[in-house]
């Protein structure tokens, strides 16, 4: 007796675990269905306003709209232009972070990832605007720099994105500097404190720059984040993003803390392409960063989670508090809460 009521209390449990994971997938199938109906949406935005508009001929004023042939044509070399216009714009890279004083540096460096066809200096500010580069984190001055193909925008990314310059002495600062000198001791004045006495130009602060493709696909790395949950207290920015780079270039790494510094036991990653997103829930969930098991899943912002909670019944546990937690990013944990996080402080002492 003892045994079948067992068995039925395991059936019954194995139920409830179907129901929820039922509960979960089709919570996820919305979230990924109104998702793409956002890209697709978004998409055709893009390509209204990437399409100029097509001044008439004088046939077509004359007559009207023309006939069918006069307009398919004026429409096929719209069409034609408008297609070469946005093949151009996703092999452009955007690169900020800089100044006069690395400039040079930073385009010697770009040109290692592929050939560049081109270099637009400055970045025009309309198109800066429309692209969202400074809500995005670009900061300094910015270049948009057009490659031959779009896989060495995407290597240039990859090669670019926080990498740091140090601005080489300029031999004109070592001259002024000297003059300045020069003329300091002809007044019979002292120099400064934060002057350097042998006529050394003082050092110069490292620049770190920032890149993301200008349209397409790598321009939405806020649609590519996952969340990784469970993380030990002990982890690091490096044990992190190495385990997620299995997956593809971690664009984005942002890991939380507490009030006190200590980590939150989660993080937020962002990649440049969906597929990359993916490869990461896909490879990486499940496995260990350091001592303990990690969970990877999409991270959903506030909009699209309060929409699909709408839509179904959320699992229990469910949970956007973690939205206040991202520094400024608006996503939430599918999963809710973070576990284990008194056994990680045992595990990491």
């Amino acid at each position: 007796l003892e045994r079948k009521q067992q068995q039925q209390l395991q059936k019954q449990q194995e139920l409830e675990r179907k129901q929820q994971q039922k509960q979960q997938e089709e919570l996820e199938r919305k979230r990924r269905q109104q998702q793409q109906q956002q890209e697709e949406q978004q998409q055709q935005e893009e390509e209204q306003e990437e399409q100029p508009p097509r001044k008439k001929s004088k046939q077509e004023k004359q007559h009207g709209k023309g006939g069918p042939q006069m307009a398919g044509g004026a429409d096929a070399v719209t069409a034609g232009a408008s297609a070469a216009q946005k093949h151009h714009m996703q092999r452009a890279v955007a690169l900020g972070g800089l100044s006069p004083a690395v400039l040079h540096q930073a385009i010697a460096l770009a040109r290692r990832a592929g050939k560049l066809e081109e270099v637009v200096d400055p970045f025009p500010k309309d198109l800066a605007d429309k692209a969202h580069l400074r809500p995005d984190g670009c900061h300094g001055d910015a270049v948009m720099l057009v490659y031959e193909t779009v896989a060495q925008a995407a290597a240039a990314i990859a090669m670019l994105h926080n990498a740091k310059i140090k601005p080489s002495a300029a031999p004109q600062g070592k001259k002024a500097a000297k003059k300045a000198g020069k003329k300091g001791d002809k007044k019979g004045g002292e120099a400064d404190n934060g002057a350097k006495s042998d006529g050394e130009t003082p050092e110069q602060p490292v620049h770190v720059l920032w890149a993301r493709q200008v349209t397409g696909e790598g321009a939405h790395v806020r649609k590519w984040r996952v969340i990784v949950r469970n993380l030990p207290f002990s982890a690091t920015d490096a044990s992190v993003r190495a385990a997620l780079q299995q997956a593809g270039f971690v664009w984005e790494l942002t890991m939380p803390r507490a009030e006190d510094g200590k980590l939150r036991g989660f993080a937020f990653a962002a990649y440049t392409t969906r597929a990359h997103a993916e490869k990461a829930i896909k490879v990486v969930n499940g496995t260990k960063i350091g001592p303990r098991m990690v969970s990877v899943d999409w991270a959903l912002g506030k909009s699209q989670f309060e929409a699909a909670k709408k839509g179904t019944e959320a699992p229990s546990g469910l949970d956007s508090d973690l939205e206040e937690e991202s520094e400024g990013d608006d996503d939430v944990d599918m999963e809710g809460g973070i576990e284990g996080q008194e056994d990680g402080e045992a595990q990491d002492s």
